[in-house]
């Protein structure tokens, strides 16, 4: 729950941070395909400096994969 709420607060901020400095922020979506363990589907929050990364993937594949777009954006991530 309180990652939940950590993740809700960042959005925020985030949403918050582009209003002020009128950032464009835009989302790149990941779906692992019918191969994964899980259907989960990843988020990029990607805004002018930082990218955020909603819902992880579960196999090491996917996971490879998704940080290599993280790293891709060339923005800050932590």
């Amino acid at each position: 729950m309180l990652k939940l709420f950590h993740s809700v607060l960042f959005c925020s901020a985030i949403v918050g941070a582009s209003v002020q400095a009128e950032q464009k922020i835009q989302v790149q979506t990941y779906k692992p395909g019918a191969d994964a363990i899980f259907p989960v589907v990843s988020n990029l929050l990607v805004a002018d400096s930082e990218v955020m990364l909603i819902d992880a993937q579960f196999s090491p594949k996917d996971g490879e994969k998704l940080v290599e777009r993280i790293q891709a954006t060339g923005r800050a991530y932590y």
